[in-house]
């Protein structure tokens, strides 16, 4: 009784405080205050969950459910006069529950249930079942959503058993190495082996990627596995590395050739690295596949890859918002559209050129705003030092840069 008349108070104070305040003075966690903030602007009080998040710079949904779950939170968006229905899923999302709804089919895997709502992949599934109406919605009809956590990248520990990490159906790689890129997602780094019906072929293709654990950097993982499935889900149940040959790589040339020529070039030749290693490796101990399983001729030429700049037309609609979110901020005022750190992050990478991933490793100033990844040689010019060697470049390097631009100031600012 105690804690709800509470709850009845705050919500009550709640009411009567102005937007400004209500962020000020409610004990909010970081996520919620930057959610409010984004709220505070009208035009954004009828977007989406997933939208919201976005402005306040997420990924998903999952926040904006774990906030409303707090009662204090749910006072603050009918303060502001926030409207949430819970039956409000995407279109393509009711599709997959019109599927579900039917009895036959709520032990249908996500796959076969993408397929039935006439969706190609199950890409959709996954991405349904991230958003917690649509899993409310489908225990509602007695279907259980087999989900699995993992924890991010400040929470995750290094292996301390190896060997029984390496025995696992799925790797997190992070468990396995030490130095990965931070700012991808967490499923960046899991490696899905179970898909693997042979459970021959599923440990030699293992011990495969056991080989390449010092070799390979954290992302490179994944993304094998993603190129060589494509070739290995063609192979019949019963091959593996030990009986498979030239005639099984001739069967499932046909169906290669319906993926993009990208996919299939980037499979085949994933596959004919792994073969040659096992073929001619003295650390693989395992069977040896024949040699020449997948010829050169084989493999479609690699697509030619052009430079893609921001198109004239979209700098000339972006140049002028960002001068007037700088004229903003050196006035005090808040920018529109967007926070004002996201603001500086264009800015950053507009006067600089650098890539996302090396701006998301950078080491901030200290407080003197100094140091980190700001430096004044002796002649006065400053330079950004992109310390990481987890980019694309693979090592150190410096870029120059101008005060005049603001980029100093922008890096001083957050």
């Amino acid at each position: 009784m105690i804690t709800n008349a509470l709850v009845q108070t705050h919500e009550e104070h709640i009411s009567f405080l102005p937007s400004e305040r209500l962020i000020a003075e409610g004990p909010w966690t970081l996520p919620q205050r930057r959610l409010l903030e984004v709220l505070q602007h009208k035009e954004h009080r009828y977007a989406s969950a997933a939208k919201i998040c976005q402005l306040a710079g997420y990924s998903g949904n999952t926040l904006w459910y774990k906030a409303t779950k707090d009662d204090r939170f749910l006072a603050a968006l009918r303060t502001l006069g926030v409207k949430r229905s819970p039956d409000d899923l995407p279109r393509w999302q009711q599709r997959l529950l019109e599927v579900v709804q039917q009895p036959e089919n709520r032990n249908k895997s996500g796959a076969e249930i993408c397929r039935l709502a006439g969706y190609k992949h199950n890409s959709l599934w996954q991405r349904a079942i991230k958003d917690e109406r649509f899993v409310t919605e489908m225990e509602a009809l007695g279907v259980t959503i087999r989900r699995h956590h993992l924890p991010s990248h400040l929470e995750v520990e290094p292996a301390t058993n190896i060997e029984e990490e390496l025995t696992k159906d799925v790797w997190d790689i992070r468990r396995l190495k030490h130095d990965y890129p931070k700012h991808v997602a967490p499923t960046n780094y899991e490696v899905d082996f179970s898909w693997i019906s042979n459970s021959v072929l599923r440990e030699q293709i293992k011990q495969y990627f056991r080989l390449r654990l010092t070799r390979w950097k954290a992302y490179s993982f994944k993304r094998v596995m993603y190129y060589l499935k494509s070739v290995l889900a063609l192979l019949p149940s019963d091959i593996h590395v030990g009986n498979i040959q030239r005639g099984h790589v001739e069967t499932l040339l046909p169906a290669m050739s319906q993926s993009s020529e990208y996919t299939a070039g980037r499979g085949l030749r994933e596959a004919k690295t792994m073969f040659e290693y096992m073929t001619t490796s003295p650390a693989w101990t395992g069977p040896r596949p024949p040699r020449f399983l997948i010829w050169e001729e084989d493999i479609p030429s690699r697509p030619e890859v052009l430079p893609r700049p921001i198109p004239p037309d979209v700098l000339d609609q972006f140049d002028p918002l960002l001068e007037q979110a700088e004229k903003a901020m050196k006035e005090g005022q808040r920018p529109s559209l967007i926070l004002p750190m996201f603001w500086d992050v264009l800015l950053i990478l507009r006067h600089t050129g650098m890539r996302f991933e090396d701006l998301a490793h950078l080491k901030m100033p200290n407080e003197h705003g100094r140091k980190g990844c700001l430096d004044q040689d002796a002649d006065g010019y400053w330079w950004i030092c992109i310390n990481s060697t987890n980019t694309k470049m693979a090592r150190e390097h410096r870029i120059p840069t101008r005060k005049a631009d603001g980029v100093i100031q922008a890096f001083r600012c957050n």
